[in-house]
């Protein structure tokens, strides 16, 4: 049974998952995540399937893969789709922390743990020392998991950046 079909529940992932920031909170649906001013990604790109709650710790949500998605067979060191969703939950929890759309403008480092697995991902975003935040940007941590809980793959010092007000 994979995670699309029992969710992460109240429990999460455990120590080595989602932990406490499992998706006890309100799970939303892919109409009210896609097309705002935050997340304009066209249906190719709708990887994200649950969303917790965002805190000012950090935010969780379980995505799609290219699998799922039946983006063309490759030999992907990560999962292209699984990583944008990750980029995706950075510019969610952007708005949360600023209140307003920004873009991703740099990632510190990318850890592999293991190979892409097949069927969804368990994502989870995490909050660094607020001496990295300032009023336009912010950053965060992001890893991801496979169906078995164990941590693939990690995207360290995600930055983004609040995108300038537009002019009426």
């Amino acid at each position: 049974q994979g995670l699309g079909e029992q969710g992460l529940g109240e429990q999460g992932l455990g120590e080595q998952g989602l932990g406490e920031q499992g998706l006890a909170g309100e799970r939303l649906a892919t109409a009210d995540i896609y097309g705002d001013d935050v997340l304009f990604h066209g249906a190719a790109f709708q990887v994200l399937d649950e969303l917790g709650e965002p805190t000012e710790s950090g935010l969780v949500a379980i995505v799609s893969g290219a699998r799922e998605l039946l983006w063309p067979a490759e030999t992907w060191v990560l999962d292209p789709a699984a990583l944008d969703g990750g980029l995706q939950l950075a510019l969610l929890w952007t708005k949360h922390l600023l209140g307003g759309p920004s873009l991703p403008t740099s990632i510190g480092e990318v850890e592999i743990f293991g190979p892409p697995s097949a069927g969804l991902y368990s994502v989870r975003l995490t909050n660094v020392p607020l001496s990295r935040r300032s009023s336009s940007r912010v950053t965060c941590d992001v890893e991801f998991f496979d169906a078995d809980a164990t941590l693939i793959a990690a995207l360290r010092g995600v930055e983004t950046h609040l995108l300038p007000p537009m002019s009426s």
